[in-house]
């Protein structure tokens, strides 16, 4: 078993061959797909509360339009940023309303924990990492109500090939 940060790397290594099977994000899987990836979708799960805004108490911010002015962070090209998206169109925002920031998932909890950033929109296990490490930071919303997440399995189509009956 092996952990990623973020979906592309996933598609990287099952294209590769380095890994067999992989659980991702909807958005690097059909990404990679679009860019020839060497996979087929073989299922998928939910997950839509397992992301969620986070805001840093002391940035004051109680509804997705009081994002307007402040630090907001997301990893690019993951499938959250869509739900980033989501939450600055509620709020009647645009990118250009805020200072948006590209970090890694890693990156967004040390800099929301750290007060560099005022909120972020990220995944578990992130989410629970963050809030066990400080008080200073809570939960705005989840997905839930707002964008309906399906992670595909990926498996390698070199695997597909080897093991026909395992993913059938």
């Amino acid at each position: 078993l092996t952990e990623f940060s973020q979906g592309a790397p996933m598609v990287e290594a099952v294209n590769s061959g380095d890994i067999d099977v992989a659980f991702l994000g909807d958005v690097p899987a059909f990404a990679g797909l679009i860019n020839g990836g060497e996979y087929t979708i073989i299922g998928k799960y939910s997950e839509d509360t397992a992301k969620a805004l986070l805001v840093r108490k002391d940035a004051n911010i109680k509804s997705f339009k009081d994002l307007k002015g402040h630090t907001y962070a997301t990893a690019f090209g993951s499938n959250v940023q869509p739900l980033a998206e989501i939450y600055l169109e509620k709020g009647g925002l645009t990118d250009a309303d805020v200072q948006y920031t590209n970090l890694s998932f890693g990156d967004i909890n040390t800099s929301i924990v750290n007060g560099d950033i005022d909120a972020a929109v990220t995944n578990e296990p992130n989410i629970s990492k963050i809030l066990s490490t400080t008080d200073e930071v809570e939960v705005l919303a989840t997905a839930d109500g707002y964008k309906t997440f399906v992670g595909p399995i990926i498996a390698g189509n070199d695997f597909l090939k080897k093991y026909p009956r395992t993913t059938s």
